[in-house]
């Protein structure tokens, strides 16, 4: 594993250089390891997660709130490392990353992040810049531990001064022979989502395999979070997602205008504009039209209600999804930590309910 060795000056988050003079056998001594969240280091999260620019192009941010970093304070930050998915029963290759890590004050709430990596990290500090080696890895009967063989680790070109407060870690990569590869990173999990109740029928367009044609995660359904509304429909077609607070009592029929049997079950007075893609998986599934909607981080949405239905308009007319009646979640992230993440060229997805397990080197 690629290792960068550490110059006994500290460089400081400041800037400012601190002669230490440190013995190696002092260094060694005052180094410790602190996991995030605590927990046994033999202990197995009930989760995983693959991270974009960790075997992939792309970028992600890990969220921090400071009660996970109450005993970092006052200490530098010297490094970072991920551990792999000891539950995984496959075989990884791994490989070469060029990997970019940034550090800083976190400007945005660590339950409510925003889709801007600008906005969650205004003031990075560039801690390490090279490249690093993911493990090639096999399954295991027993729980692994935190050595070589089973971690990332990235050792930084510049130490961190954690004072205190929300932070951000953010790494951006690049597979170094340019093909992208798995390596799930074990990771922790709070059960929060909302519900979705379907109504009607698709009417029109390409549908999934059991014919529905509207997607909503369920763990989106989150005040703070985006709620992502998805359609399976005709590529190059524009879509409509009709929003409102509870579904018609009545719904409204589209024969009289060229869309026999299609129905539409809510208010279509305000709605979201999209154009569908091209297909990215199954030709026969269609493309893929999104909206995203920023649910407010407030107490008060907590278990209300959102009805949204699509409407499309392609080369055979006007074709209708079911709608979709939604509850979001009856309580709020308490797990102080989120997750933004960006394949190259991609949206970012945003998650406060999963995130990666992560150990911190330091020294005073």
């Amino acid at each position: 594993m690629h290792v960068r060795s550490l110059s006994r000056s500290v460089l400081l988050a400041s800037g400012c250089v601190g002669a230490l003079a440190l013995t190696p056998a002092t260094a060694d001594a005052q180094l410790r390891h602190d996991l995030v969240p605590a927990m046994p280091q033999s202990a197995e999260g009930d989760s995983s997660r693959y991270l974009e620019g960790l075997g992939s192009h792309g970028r992600s941010q890990l969220l921090i709130h400071a009660t996970h970093l109450a005993g970092l304070q006052g200490r530098a930050l010297t490094g970072v490392a991920f551990r792999r998915d000891g539950r995984s029963t496959y075989v990884w290759h791994g490989g070469a990353v060029d990997l970019v890590v940034r550090i800083g004050a976190a400007a945005s709430s660590v339950t409510a992040p925003s889709s801007s990596f600008r906005d969650n990290l205004p003031q990075p500090f560039e801690v390490f810049r090279g490249t690093i080696d993911l493990p090639a890895t096999v399954p295991t009967a027993n729980p692994i531990d935190w050595t070589a063989g089973n971690v990332v680790e990235i050792t930084f070109d510049r130490p961190f001064a954690y004072a205190s407060g929300d932070l951000v870690v953010e790494w951006e990569g690049t597979p170094r022979r340019g093909e992208e590869f798995g390596w799930p990173i074990d990771a922790v999990a709070e059960q929060i989502e909302g519900q979705v109740q379907r109504i009607g029928q698709a009417c029109g367009g390409p549908r999934a395999a059991d014919g529905t044609r509207a997607f909503i995660a369920p763990r989106t359904l989150v005040p703070g979070l985006h709620a992502q509304f998805d359609l399976s429909g005709e590529p190059g077609a524009s879509a409509f997602l009709f929003l409102a607070a509870t579904p018609l009592q009545q719904s409204l029929d589209l024969t009289p205008f060229g869309a026999p049997g299609c129905r539409v079950h809510v208010d279509p007075t305000m709605f979201l504009a999209a154009t569908v893609s091209a297909p990215w998986a199954d030709p026969s599934h269609g493309g893929i039209g999104r909206a995203r909607i920023a649910l407010p981080d407030d107490s008060h949405l907590l278990g209300a209600n959102l009805a949204a239905q699509w409407l499309e308009l392609g080369s055979r007319g006007l074709s209708t999804s079911e709608a979709l009646d939604c509850r979001l979640a009856a309580t709020l992230p308490s797990m102080g930590l989120a997750l933004c993440s960006q394949r190259e060229g991609g949206v970012v997805s945003v998650t406060t309910h999963l995130a990666p397990r992560v150990r911190f080197s330091s020294r005073p």
